[in-house]
Parts: structure tokens; sequence; C-alpha cells
């Protein structure tokens, strides 16, 4: 009975005083059974053997009988019956409506809080994370999470049945009672060796199990590579390792858990004849309690063995409480902290002074960067691969904090401003060209309902983004899905998507993050034009590789090594004939 209390906390967190009302059920329905199997026999022994007179139990019926005024009959009786044991299926009726409940309750809660700590886990922490492990954790073992709760449930009431089945023999017949409780207890020595084996099983199908998503998630991510080259043989034979792994798992686990109901029957036989050569040789109960205690011992060890049975369930399923209750500690561990600051307001200019970054401490990425963005100005950043010039955007936008310096708003600092409302400010468009598997207008908007206002706002997002003429070509136009990744559109037509994302959000400071590098030239222009559209009506920043992309930038800052190592307009760094010249001579336009 230790895993009751050791995991009775996991559980009451998510369903709270309620998960009492199911509890308190259990031994109500336990002492009606025990009650209708004690009349039962009796009732039974009178009908077909009335010559054996009425039993102790009758006459005790007929006295209850005639104290509320009862005619002492055998059909009132049969009907008292008859009303108990419907009276205990609705109650178990009720019992299954409530478990039912409580569990999906639970599975919803459970899932919510999952969303919720991942939607605020720290960015830094998130670079740490193992994919196939969260989503392994936060979708399968989440539902075995759910099926343990079932399981304890379950394991819980059996033993409440029980121990009214033990009251009842009790009350019956101490001395066998006592016989009872010694030889059932002696059969748990079988079962306890069980539990441990489910537990183990447990934790191994943990390891194994995000093991294989690992494998599933590269193959789909690189499936394109793996299968031009022929090298999906190289994904199938890891998976294959793995899955012989969960095969023989499964079969332990499955073993291990049918094993209760297989030896159940012979345990119950095994006790009903150990009872009646104990009382034959010994105990010399008269033969009408005998077959009372007979019957409720063979229901007690029934339940002796459902217990058993969800109990060892339970343990085959401790390896997934203890992975999502890791997983929502270590989240919790690793949360992003919101400040609860007056609103935000963006007026004049982004001042960045003598930032420092290092990854770990160790590697310094960013070194005394001193920088000033001035509000719907266009501001690029070039340079060589790590110069740091993707760091410093994600400090911009609060998702790596700077080890050192200060980040200011119209000359308010960071740290008191709201970072999510700073956010919903930010547009941000990336060389991944970031499409969901759903609608062009879904996609835009990020809006899962619809009206004309979203839809009209849309197409106007799609016009600036010079987007709009290839979605009407398209048979459902904005309705169109756009499938996995996006996959239905080319990367210039999935840029565009991303840039009419941004229009639609129509922020404060618009970055874009190497967007045109992946593209075709004739893409490249298109993309060019739409941000020549923006440009003057909102903040701009700009990574690129391509100079020529940034011809029309207000200030240009070069970075390298983590530090700013020149700055100026397009033409001014052409002067300098520095680094900027450098880049610019190679890519052919100087």
């Amino acid at each position: 009975m230790k895993f009751i209390f050791e995991y009775w906390q996991s559980f009451y967190h998510f369903v709270g005083k309620k998960f009492f009302l199911i509890l308190a059920l259990c031994p109500i329905i336990g002492v009606l059974e025990s009650i209708g199997l004690a009349l039962l026999l009796p009732v039974i022994t009178v009908v077909f053997a009335p010559e054996a007179g009425n039993s102790k139990i009758i006459n005790k019926i007929y006295e209850y009988f005639h104290i509320i005024g009862i005619p002492e009959k055998l059909s009132y009786v049969f009907a008292f019956l008859i009303l108990l044991f419907f009276f205990k299926s609705a109650l178990k009726g009720l019992y299954l409506y409530l478990s039912s409940w409580f569990n999906a309750l639970f599975i919803k809660r459970l899932k919510l809080l999952v969303v919720k700590e991942i939607k605020e886990m720290d960015f830094h922490h998130y670079l740490t994370l193992n994919t196939g492990k969260i989503m392994n954790n936060a979708t399968n073992e989440v539902y075995k999470y759910s099926t343990a709760m079932k399981s304890y449930t379950e394991a819980i009431s059996s033993l409440f049945i029980l121990a009214s089945f033990l009251v009842a023999l009790f009350l019956i017949s101490f001395k066998i009672s006592i016989m009872i409780v010694l030889i059932g207890g002696s059969f748990s020595i079988i079962y306890s060796k069980l539990n441990i084996l489910a537990k183990e099983y447990s934790t191994k199908m943990i390891v194994t199990g995000i093991e294989f998503k690992n494998i599933i998630i590269e193959t789909i991510s690189f499936f394109k590579y793996l299968k031009a080259t022929g090298k999906l043989e190289y994904s199938s034979k890891k998976l294959n390792s793995v899955v012989k792994n969960v095969y023989k798992l499964n079969f332990k686990t499955n073993l291990t858990n049918g094993l209760p109901q297989v030896i159940q029957e012979p345990i119950s036989i095994l006790l009903i004849i150990i009872l009646v050569l104990l009382n034959h040789w010994f105990l010399h109960e008269e033969s009408s309690k005998l077959i009372i205690i007979l019957a409720i011992s063979y229901r007690a060890s029934a339940n002796i063995s459902v217990y058993q049975s969800k109990k060892q369930s339970f343990y085959s399923s401790v390896g997934s409480i203890n992975a999502v209750n890791d997983l929502l500690e270590e989240l919790r561990l690793n949360k992003e902290v919101e400040n609860s600051i007056p609103r935000l307001t963006f007026s004049k200019e982004i001042v960045l002074s003598n930032i420092n970054y290092s990854y770990d401490r160790q590697v310094k990425v960013l070194n005394s960067i001193s920088i000033k963005i001035p509000k719907n100005k266009t501001i690029a950043f070039v340079g060589p691969s790590g110069s740091g010039k993707s760091t410093l955007i994600d400090i911009m936008t609060g998702i790596l904090k700077p080890q050192s310096g200060e980040i200011k708003i119209d000359d308010m600092g960071f740290e008191n401003l709201s970072i999510k409302e700073w956010r919903e400010n930010i547009g941000y468009i990336t060389q991944e060209n970031i499409a969901f598997n759903s609608s062009i207008e879904e996609n835009i908007s990020l809006e899962i309902k619809s009206d004309n206002e979203i839809q009209n706002k849309v197409k106007q997002s799609l016009i600036v983004a010079n987007a709009f003429d290839f979605v009407e070509q398209m048979k459902h136009k904005t309705n169109t899905v756009l499938g996995e990744r996006g996959i239905r559109l080319s990367g210039g037509q999935r840029q565009r998507i991303s840039i009419a994302r941004e229009i639609y959000k129509n922020p404060q400071l618009l970055i874009m993050d190497e967007a045109t590098s992946a593209l075709d030239s004739t893409s490249e222009l298109i993309i060019q034009e739409s941000i020549n559209n923006l440009s003057g009506k909102t903040t701009i920043l700009i990574i690129a590789h391509r100079l020529a992309t940034i011809l029309d930038a207000n200030w240009i800052y070069y970075l390298d090594s983590g530090e700013v190592k020149e700055e100026g307009t397009f033409h001014t760094l052409i002067e300098k004939k520095g680094l900027f010249y450098n880049q610019a001579k190679l890519q052919g336009l100087v």
C-alpha cells in the first residue's frame, strides 16, 4: 500500500477534493455486495430446502421487518434483495461515470499544464533540450500517466471493497478471517516480485521511446537528403534495433501484467480448499455460515487479484509518471521571468550599450557592442558567419539575456519592460520560411476563427507582400492548405507568405534574418520590393550576406568576432575601403 501514499499528491494536484467523492463510493459498494452475498445464499437455501428452516440471518431480517412494519414473508426478502442489487449497480454506474470524468479531466489539465510550461520556457533552456525526449514525454507519456491514474484509482477502489469484505468476514467468523488474512498475505510475495519487474520495464520503455522518437524526427527532417543519397537504410537499421528492444519490453510488460489474472482462479480455489479443510479439522463452523464465508472469500480473493493487477498496471506506467513530472519540474525551473510593467512606448529609438554575451559563459559571442536603432529606419547587420549578428537580434527580442550591458527603448531599460508586450510588437522573417500546415489565411492571421475584417486585412497584407496574384491563381485561394512546412509552395512564395504574416501583424520592429539567402534572383527582387514597401513606415533590422539587398539601408553595422568593426551608410563604408568594401568587392558591387 506504500505506492498509494507515495503517488497520492501527483494525482490529487490535478483533480483536487473531487477525488474523495469517487473513493467514498467504494466502501459503500463493498458493504452492499457483502450484504447481498450474506443474504442471497440463506434465501436460496430456504427456497430449495425449506425443511432446513430459516437461518439466523433470515430470522434477523424478519426482526427488522417487524420493527418497520413490513410483513415477514420471503417474497419481501426477495424484493429487498432485488432493490439492494439494483442500488449497488446504480452506484457502480455512478462510479464508472465519475472515474471516466476524472480521467478525462486529468488528461485535459495535465496536457494544458505541459503546454503552459513549454510556452513559458526560457529560450536558453530550449537550446539544450532533446526534441525526442520532450515530444515523447509531452505526448505518449502523458497518456500513460492518465492510464496510471486510472489504474491507481481502481487499485484503491478494489482495496476499499476488499476491506468491506474483510469486515463482513470478521463479523461472521473471527477465527476463519484471521486464517484468510494469513493465507492471502503469503500469496502477496508473488505479486510483489511482479510489481518490481513492472516498474523496471516501465523505466526502460521510456528510454527506448525517446530513442525511437529521436530517430523518427531525424528521418522525417532529413528525408529528402536520405532519399536522394540512398541512405534511408542508415535510419532503418537504427530504427530496427530500437524496435527490437521495444518488442522485447512490450512482451515482458504484457506478460507480467497478465499473470495476476492467470493465477487468480487457482489461488482462489486453493484458498477455499484450505479453508474447508481447516474448518473440518479445527474450527467446526456450521455449514450455512461456512458457505457464506466461502462465497465472500471467493469474491475477496478475486478482488485481491483485481487490486494486484491494477497495482501492477500502475507500476508499468510509473516510468511515465516520473518522466512527465521530471519534465514539468525541469520546465518550472527554467521558466522565463516576465515583468508586470506599464504599457510599452517606442517612439524614438532602441539603444544597446556595452552588450556582452557568451554561450555557457565560455566562448564570447558579443564583445562590448554599442548601437542605436532610430524608429522607422532600416538598419542592416553584415559580417562573416559567427560574427554575432543573429545573437544580437536574439538579445533585442529578449529571448537571450546579455551577461552585461544595457538595452533601452525610449530611455526605458529592458529590465523595466514587459518582454511579452515587446515581442507582440516584433515581426520576424527568417530564411527558414515559417509555414504552418493550415490555410493561407490562417498562416497570415494566426487566428483560428475568421471574419470579414480578418479576410480584408489578409488580402491587404498579401498585396503589400507581392503575394496576392499567385494566391488568387490557386483553386481555393486564401483557403488553400499549405501542407507541412508549406510544402505546396515554392521557396519564394513561402517567403512572401511570411512577409504578409508580419505585415498583417503591423509590428513596430521588423526583423529580417537572411530572409532572401535561399532564393533565386527573381524571387529576391520581389521580396526586396516588398521590403521597400515597408521602408519608412516601420523599423526594419536586416541581417544579410548579400549586400545588394541593403543598398538602401539607412545605416549599416559590420560585425566581426563579436565586435562592431565598421558602421555607416553603404556609400560611406565603400569609401572607407575596409572590411565592408572587401566583401562588396567579392560580390561584384564595386
